[in-house]
């Protein structure tokens, strides 16, 4: 976990700052930041509220790009075998006895804070984080999924069908009465085909299907990515580790695998094809949730929502053969200000975040893709970190994290997009109002049951 400074921590997620006083501390007011964003300053949220873009998919200073604001190389780019990710290869990069020191190290870890009953390490805290992960390592969804209902033919009725924007509003609907947050889609073609995973096989066949030693996608009809959010619990997050309190992660992908098999099954019994599994899914799914307009990469090379910042605990990627209506990459500032921050990088206690000035096109390690002009992490450091202390430390300092609809944090994104220039003010009063890590996560214990969110997910969000 991070060094204990002297700045204050919040041990709440709402904030409780007014829009005037923070507005008073970053030196311009609202009407300075409407009237050089938009030409017109606002009166209030209401007159916000009412802007024409205000009714689009994410909120309406986000603006619609043609390409992401990353800068990509795909002629650099290549597909990427899922052997060499972290989890997978840390044995190998590492040597087979680093790899069991880190897995015994883990181990002392959290007996010992089990033992001397340390805050967010307790038996209950252990607890709490096991059961919440059930579902994740246990229930798997296979790369077909397994429907629980007929499909149309079988049930002798006709399939479903509707224009390309019926059927994505459709998804979108079901999607997040499922459990996802924000939905987009991306039509699969010649150049992002390179973003699935080279353990995939693309063949000419009528449909997908699974082998022994093979997954297949068929190039028989034209193919749509449905890429989804699966949300991570803000009130967990600045309290937890890995393993013990609540575990955020963990949790995050136990929903996922529920909302995967939902959406195969509402996919099967539509009539179409869904492929995918809540594992490694098809491709690098920070990199989709770029190309379907979810968000921007980050400094973490991870992606980072306008409206969920870097609380994402996944972006889950779907085929299907159903025609959609297409979602263009977004420019909500976030690129420009991760450069900017870097609270991450300076926090991350294993140095796996890049604190460099300026993205590059070097990788730490065959863990990364080349390709990306970005910020790319050590992904060993990471791992190590992770199975030891168990860490959500990136997560939780995030000045983009504030879940709430607060006023105060709109106008401080509205600011990020349209006014680059007092990043570096917003980073610093992110640090001296005490967002982040929290001194005490044993005060989750004391809080009032009803006053708790469902799911951890703050519901003006979730």
């Amino acid at each position: 976990m991070s060094e204990k400074t002297s700045n204050p921590r919040k041990t709440h997620y709402h904030s409780t700052i007014s829009r005037r006083d923070f507005m008073k501390a970053l030196g311009v007011g609202v009407a300075s930041v409407g009237a050089a964003s938009f030409a017109r300053p606002f009166i209030d949220l209401d007159d916000i509220a009412s802007h024409p873009k205000a009714e689009s998919v994410q909120p309406f200073w986000v603006r619609e790009v043609d390409e992401p604001t990353i800068e990509i190389d795909w002629e650099r780019i290549e597909r990427f075998d899922t052997r060499n990710n972290a989890f997978a290869s840390a044995a190998r990069h590492l040597g087979e006895d680093r790899y069991k020191q880190v897995m015994a190290e883990g181990a002392k870890y959290e007996r010992e804070g089990a033992i001397n009953n340390l805050p967010g390490r307790t038996t209950r805290d252990l607890a709490l984080g096991a059961a919440a992960q059930w579902g994740w390592r246990n229930l798997r969804v296979p790369w077909l999924g397994s429907p629980t209902t007929e499909t149309p033919e079988e049930k002798g009725i006709p399939k479903w069908e509707g224009s390309p924007e019926e059927a994505a509003k459709m998804i979108r609907v079901a999607a997040r009465y499922f459990g996802a947050t924000d939905v987009g889609f991306v039509p699969l073609t010649e150049r992002n085909q390179k973003l699935i995973y080279a353990n995939h096989t693309f063949e000419d066949v009528e449909a997908p299907y699974e082998a022994e030693d093979k997954t297949v996608i068929p190039t028989s009809r034209d193919l749509w990515a449905i890429v989804y959010m699966i949300p991570q619990s803000l009130i967990m997050t600045i309290r937890g580790e890995y393993g013990g309190m609540g575990s955020s992660v963990g949790y995050g992908y136990a929903r996922l695998g529920f909302t995967a098999e939902r959406l195969h099954t509402f996919l099967h019994g539509l009539g179409y094809w869904h492929i995918g599994s809540s594992g490694t899914g098809v491709g690098p799914t920070p990199a989709w949730g770029n190309l379907a307009g979810l968000g921007e990469m980050g400094r973490t090379n991870r992606l980072v929502s306008p409206k969920y910042g870097n609380l994402l605990r996944t972006t889950a990627v779907m085929l299907t053969d159903m025609p959609l209506a297409e979602s263009k990459p977004i420019d909500a500032g976030i690129w420009e200000f991760c450069k900017t921050c870097k609270k991450c990088a300076e926090q991350c206690p294993s140095g796996a975040i890049s604190a460099a000035a300026s993205p590059s096109r070097e990788v730490t390690g065959p863990w990364n893709n080349p390709g990306l002009v970005g910020f790319y992490d050590d992904a060993m450091k990471c791992w190590e970190q992770l199975m030891i202390t168990g860490c959500t430390t990136c997560h939780a300092v995030c000045p983009y994290n504030k879940m709430d609809e607060a006023t105060v944090h709109e106008l401080v994104k509205i600011s990020i997009a349209k006014a680059p220039t007092l990043n570096g003010a917003i980073r610093t009063l992110d640090d001296t109002f005490g967002y982040g890590l929290v001194e005490n996560p044993e005060d989750f214990w004391e809080m009032d049951p009803n006053e708790y969110p469902l799911f951890g997910l703050d519901p003006s969000r979730s």
